[in-house]
């Protein structure tokens, strides 16, 4: 699977460049884990994801109407629950679901009721530039955590790239779902 997801990566967030050498500055070039849990943990990287989850919009009228008439509809945990997967390089629903069932805080993102695989890909079909967004901005959180970067501007062509990559992350997604 490391394989599939790093072919379509975009070049640069993949050069074989290090870290800054220190805190505040960022070189051109960087390392973007396949994994971002490996920056943090998955505790950590869920404290990410709740939290840029939360930043959301989520008060607009039509939408707390839609979800008075649908209390079944959790967009906050879909949103968690594919962002957390995605940055732990798990792709496939089916495989989404049945980590709901084993790993410890799939669990706790599920809030006790596992979704369906269909459930997964019609939410990620739906909502995917929302997704796109969070997934960029949870890679976003980790760089300037990771390298200390809250004190400087972030370079617009890092944002893009941070972008690009959340769009490669969902089409992988996408393409394993259709190949299974």
């Amino acid at each position: 699977m490391k394989n599939c997801a790093s072919q379509e990566q975009p070049e640069k967030l993949w050069a074989e460049v290090g870290p800054p050498h220190k805190a505040g500055e960022l070189d051109e070039h960087f390392n973007l884990p396949l994994s971002i849990g490996e920056w943090g943990g998955s505790e950590v990287l869920l404290e990410w994801i709740e939290a840029e989850v939360e930043k959301l919009e989520w008060g607009g009228p039509e939408f707390l109407q839609y979800l008075q008439e649908h209390p079944e509809y959790r967009p906050k945990v879909m949103l968690a629950l594919l962002a957390f997967s995605y940055a732990t390089q798990v792709f496939e629903s089916r495989e989404i679901v049945g980590r709901c069932e084993t790993d410890r805080v799939c669990r706790l993102i599920c809030e006790g009721r596992v979704p369906s695989g269909q459930e997964l890909r019609r939410f990620r079909r739906r909502n995917r530039n929302l997704l796109e967004t969070l997934l960029a901005r949870v890679f976003l959180r980790a760089l300037r955590v990771k390298f200390d970067l809250d004190a400087i501007q972030i370079p617009s062509e890092l944002e893009r790239d941070l972008h690009r990559h959340a769009v490669v992350m969902l089409d992988v997604a996408r393409h394993l779902d259709n190949a299974g």
